[in-house]
């Protein structure tokens, strides 16, 4: 897109043999990065230079009366910016506008090309100007009286360069760590290309970062003053205290912390520490946010990592409904279903009297029973004891072995351990006020009347064991560590599984140099297992403590069994034998008064399974 060339004074324009280097330099060093150019009208010389060579880009030419809306066409990369201004001012107006543009990104890299005549004289300037727009990639192209071209750029956050830097004082220093570098320039010198790109992040040297948070308790803590990274120990909680003190000693930067109210952003209006971040007056929130919560009026760092919620309540354990429980005492289906068989067995054994049914399922019980009864029934008397029996055996046993399995097992208990309990067991549920949209998407609080048992309240951010420890019914959500500390704490219940889940991160102020450094900080001290081992020491070790706890306090106290538990048996077993010996005193007398009868002896012939057998009777 090509905008109204700008106007510009005779003493302004650039040496169009100076432009041919200029054109040589940009091709040498940056052939990978010309699409898109943004460049201003007056240095658009430069560009033929570039076309002559038959290098492909695409360029946006822009002047002093350039506004953002202007641009209407597809970028597809962060442009690199070579402009040239009459002054400072102009280049802020210039900056501001750019700085609206969708394509605009610090990423980018910014060279300023000097106006003819001044001789690198705003260099310091310039540059200082350029970092107050966080351009930390930005170079100052000038020549000097000697017609050397030369190349500056500026550290601010230590004095270190590569070699090829040199240091140039200066009495406009920002402070006393940024710096001001230059370097000659020789044409078709790679050595120049590659100290161009040299990663002035990597080493900082304690430099001072402001950062902002809220607190967890305000007892020592005390508003619009600063703190360093001992303060974390009453206002973070544990894992936020660990990541960023690691953070910033990976870093190896100095933070200076102020303190204010939770940081809230609706409606277009910020509330809390996150104002410092919006009027980047702060660089970086030290309190973790979800992921969740994308806000553009901030960015964020790219945090790998997740954590969550747990509910706290009191020990009230709840018998699990029988929906849930599989019932293996029922022994009524087996009982109807061998009722069925006896009874169409029964139908055969009639309808078909010729194939003599009956004494094959005699056999059968007799099989089954281990009786070996090779007598046939023949008295009434042995049919009646023997069905008797069979009927008891059949019957009874079952009943009796799930009357002793009904004591011997009780339904199972548990508490809360999600919000579906929660729900089911009718608590009233205490959290914060932000997590509401979240409880409702589970659906369980559809009706108006089951709504009264959510009770949102800000409070509740900071940990909710108040709500908890005077009421059985009660149960609260909060921050999974805040939750663990609490159980511990006041013996509490606490559940084990994340209810809501989150990817955890942390506010930086919008175009923050650092950002980058510390995404990649971030990633590297995830990939070594750092998140997990923090999450280790936090929570699960912990938990395992609590549940430990919970199993020996919920566990069956049994009573020693001593003697006296045996009185009845023993009772019992006296009588029995008592009435023994007593029909066995009968049993003697009747055999000495009554006389003994004749028996005769009878055999009998039986035909059974295939095999003659004989029979000896006394009748």
């Amino acid at each position: 897109m090509n905008t109204p060339v700008i106007d510009l004074d005779k003493e302004n324009l650039i040496d169009l043999s100076k432009k041919s280097k200029q054109g040589q330099f940009f091709k040498s060093c940056y052939s990978d990065r010309l699409n898109p150019i943004v460049i201003t009208t007056n240095l658009i010389d430069i560009i033929d230079e570039l076309r002559v060579e038959d290098i492909k880009f695409s360029v946006m030419t822009i002047d002093r009366d350039f506004k953002a809306k202007n641009i209407q066409i597809f970028i597809p990369a962060y442009p690199l910016y070579i402009v040239s201004t009459d002054s400072t001012d102009q280049l802020q107006g210039l900056l501001n506008e750019l700085k609206s543009t969708p394509t605009w990104n610090i990423v980018s890299i910014f060279f300023f090309i000097e106006a003819e005549g001044n001789y690198c004289q705003n260099a310091s300037q310039v540059l200082q100007l350029l970092w107050k727009f966080d351009l930390l990639s930005s170079f100052y192209f000038c020549i000097e009286p000697n017609n050397e071209i030369m190349l500056y750029t500026y550290n601010p956050y230590t004095n270190r360069a590569p070699d090829s830097w040199t240091e140039v004082n200066t009495n406009d220093k920002l402070n006393n760590r940024w710096t001001l570098y230059k370097q000659l320039y020789i044409p078709n010198d790679k050595e120049v290309c590659q100290s161009l790109n040299y990663d002035k992040t990597k080493v900082l040297d304690g430099y001072e970062v402001k950062a902002a948070s809220d607190t967890m308790s305000w007892e020592h803590i005390t508003r619009n003053e600063t703190y360093n990274v001992s303060s974390f120990e009453e206002s973070l909680m544990n894992t936020d205290k660990t990541l960023m003190k690691n953070l910033f000693l990976a870093l190896n930067v100095t933070p200076r912390i102020s303190y204010d109210d939770t940081g809230i952003y609706a409606n277009n209006t910020a509330t809390g520490y996150i104002k410092l971040l919006i009027n980047a007056s702060h660089d970086i929130g030290v309190s973790s946010q979800h992921r969740a919560t994308a806000l553009g009026v901030v960015d964020r760092i790219n945090l790998p990592y997740q954590n969550g919620y747990f509910i706290l309540s009191k020990y009230r354990p709840f018998e699990i409904p029988a929906e849930e429980v599989t019932d293996f005492n029922d022994s009524r289906p087996a009982v109807a279903l061998f009722v069925a068989v006896l009874v169409v067995t029964f139908i055969t054994i009639v309808l078909n009297t010729e194939n003599d049914y009956a004494h094959a399922a005699l056999d059968i019980f007799r099989m089954v029973l281990g009786a070996e009864i090779l007598t046939q029934f023949q008295r009434l008397s042995i049919k009646i004891c023997y069905v008797a029996s069979f009927l008891m055996i059949l019957f009874i046993s079952p009943a009796i072995q799930g009357k002793i399995s009904s004591y011997l097992s009780t339904p199972d208990q548990r508490n809360i351990e999600s919000l579906k309990d929660v729900y089911d067991q009718k608590y009233n549920l205490y959290f914060s006020s932000f997590y509401l949209p979240y409880i409702l998407d589970m659906n369980l609080w559809v009706d108006l009347s089951d709504r009264n048992f959510l009770h949102p309240t800000y409070s509740a951010a900071w940990g909710c064991s108040q709500f908890v420890l005077n009421d059985s019914s009660a149960a609260c959500l909060a921050y999974s560590e805040l939750q663990v500390a609490d159980a511990l704490k006041y013996k509490l219940h606490v559940t084990t599984t994340f209810d809501l889940k989150f990817y955890l991160t942390f506010w930086v102020r919008k175009n923050w140099p650092l950002k980058d450094r510390i995404d990649q900080i971030a990633l590297r001290m995830a990939a070594a297992g750092r998140f997990n081992h923090w999450d280790k020491k936090t929570l699960y070790w912990p938990l395992k403590k609590i549940k430990e706890y919970e199993s020996i306090s919920s566990s069956t106290e049994y009573d020693q069994f001593k003697l006296e538990n045996m009185l009845f048996a023993y009772i019992f077993l006296l009588l029995t034998t008592t009435i023994a010996l007593v029909v066995f005193g009968f049993e003697m007398l009747l055999k000495k008064i009554r006389p003994r009868r004749r028996l005769r002896l009878q055999q009998k012939i039986v035909i059974f399974n295939r095999r003659v057998h004989v029979i000896n009777e006394w009748m």
